[in-house]
């Protein structure tokens, strides 16, 4: 799985939850606050929901481009860090 490998090269390891089908329903769960999400640049590009930031991940191997996606006025406080850890690494 290669969010698991992107979660290892930034040094932690995530909990799973639920594994919806496709990835529009991946991100109406972020926009419900229910997860954060790793995403396809292609899919940050294109899909768009209500309270739903996408931020390119930097110093990342994947086969594919990558979006950390997650709520406009996230408050949880282990998510608010992971947001502001991804920012501090994507600094042009």
């Amino acid at each position: 799985m290669r969010h698991l490998e992107v979660a290892a090269q930034g040094g932690f390891a995530p909990t799973l939850g639920p594994q919806p089908g496709g990835l529009v329903s991946v991100i109406a769960l972020v926009s419900l606050g229910q997860c954060v999400a790793v995403v396809p640049e292609a899919v940050a590009e294109h899909i768009r929901l209500p309270n739903v930031l996408h931020r390119h991940i930097d110093d990342c191997q994947p086969s594919a481009y990558l979006s950390l996606t997650h709520r406009r006025y996230e408050k949880a406080p282990a998510v608010t860090r992971f947001i502001e850890h991804v920012k501090l690494s994507h600094q042009p």
